[in-house]
């Protein structure tokens, strides 16, 4: 049998079809489908739990398009118990794989599946805690979770549920931001103010930034640090100020 996609050459004659064609072996043979799919999409739930506890390395396999057995059950509107063992059988290494992996078609992740497939807020909070910054992922049409839970007009505690973690994690992710700049400045002022030898600009294409501190410059070098430490101050008022501390001296 030849199988699509899989055929190197074929010579045709129009009088008696394919006459012979030229595969590898390997490519000839069929991709072996999970056990567990196939319940799955018959929403055989007893056959799944059965088949995944007695095998939960079949969990990490995926389809020829790119869905795992997590994805197809969140598609078919599994249990949140079945979905939460499924997440309990994986390794944290492969949960978050699977979580934070888009498909191929539409580069959705498992959450939005979810956000447009289920009507439990259990299991979207199951999903969001595993991995977080699946709320900011866009698909391919631009849409994060959000987004498409509000589109297709999901239960308001879905769509309340992921506003609020959506929002939580935008600030984290504004948090990790201001603290990369504010390690920069740190080192930076640390490095332009080591007095004794030379001091080192890591933006500076020649990697040298001044020579030996000396008396005739030393009003300019402290001019700078006053400046790099009011530059620190506004950051830290950042920082603070996603944390709920609004007065900073």
């Amino acid at each position: 049998m030849i199988y699509p996609g899989n055929v190197n050459w074929v010579w045709v004659d129009l009088t008696q079809g394919i006459v012979s064609h030229n595969t590898s072996d390997d490519e000839c043979k069929p991709r072996k489908k999970c056990a567990i799919h196939k319940p799955i999409r018959n929403r055989q739930w007893a056959e799944v739990r059965k088949l995944m506890r007695e095998d939960p390395s079949q969990l990490v396999k995926t389809n020829d398009h790119g869905w795992s057995s997590l994805l197809l059950s969140i598609y078919h509107s599994a249990p949140i118990d079945i979905i939460s063992e499924m997440m309990c059988l994986l390794s944290p290494e492969n949960l978050v794989a699977l979580l934070s992996t888009p498909v191929t078609s539409g580069s959705r992740l498992c959450l939005h599946f979810a956000a447009r497939y289920t009507d439990n807020v259990e299991v979207i909070k199951l999903l969001t805690e595993a991995y977080p910054p699946a709320l900011l992922a866009t698909s391919s049409d631009g849409l994060t979770p959000l987004n498409r839970a509000v589109y297709y007009r999901k239960d308001a505690t879905i769509i309340q549920y992921l506003e609020q973690a959506t929002r939580k994690q935008q600030n984290f992710d504004r948090l990790q931001k201001y603290n990369q700049q504010l390690r920069y400045t740190v080192l930076l002022a640390c490095e332009r103010f080591r007095i004794g030898s030379t001091c080192t600009d890591p933006s500076s294409s020649s990697n040298t930034f001044c020579d030996e501190v000396n008396e005739s410059n030393v009003l300019a070098l402290e001019l700078y640090r006053y400046c790099k430490e009011r530059e620190m101050i506004s950051l830290f008022g950042n920082v603070l100020s996603y944390v709920g501390v609004h007065n900073v001296p």
